[in-house]
């Protein structure tokens, strides 16, 4: 009876102290993100979502977002988070935070510019797509600390390709550089 008074106790203080569906660890796991849903939407699609920045146990920053929710990648020092929010029309959003700064906020690396870009090159096909444009966040490569490479997908009406985008987070303005184009054949 005691124990269950005292694990009915842990479950109490583990929701009241705001942690959210899933925490993600940073790799040398002095930090961590809560993550979670307000369940404000009930199609889950344009949900508010939630992201909270602990470091050493205490909140250093928090987001919240419309969507269909967040995903992140930590760099290998645990310094940088890039994340994206898939919004309701499977679109992404993409930002990222130095968590080492003394009061970390998003910054908003603006994928707009990136499709606009992308679609210059990609050349119009006959086959029409439902619109999509977003990361694999499965396959973000982080080549150094402060560098990271990973594939953008572009699906729009009758346009599609991919692009390979880099982010040096030591370069002044922080912003994507786009490394390749690879356009979606007909029929591919």
């Amino acid at each position: 009876m005691r124990f269950m008074f005292k694990l009915s106790w842990l479950l109490v203080i583990a929701i009241a102290s705001g942690r959210g569906d899933e925490i993600v660890t940073s790799p040398d796991k002095t930090k961590r993100i809560d993550c979670g849903s307000l369940n404000d939407d009930v199609s889950g699609l344009n949900a508010t979502r939630t992201a909270k920045l602990f470091r050493r146990g205490k909140l250093a920053w928090s987001f919240k977002a419309l969507g269909r929710g967040i995903e992140f990648s930590w760099s290998p020092n645990s310094r940088y988070l890039l994340f994206g929010v898939t919004l309701e029309s499977r679109d992404m959003d993409l930002y990222y935070v130095d968590t080492d700064e003394k009061h970390p906020r998003e910054h908003d690396l603006r994928i707009g510019f990136i499709e606009s870009q992308v679609d210059r090159v990609l050349p119009k096909l006959r086959t029409e797509f439902a619109s999509r444009n977003r990361i694999d966040f499965d396959q973000v490569n982080w080549r150094t600390p402060n560098r990271c490479k990973f594939r953008y997908v572009r699906r729009q009406y009758y346009e599609a390709g991919d692009a390979i985008l880099s982010i040096d987070f030591k370069a002044r303005p922080v912003g994507l550089i786009i490394d390749k184009i690879i356009p979606l054949e007909e029929g591919g």
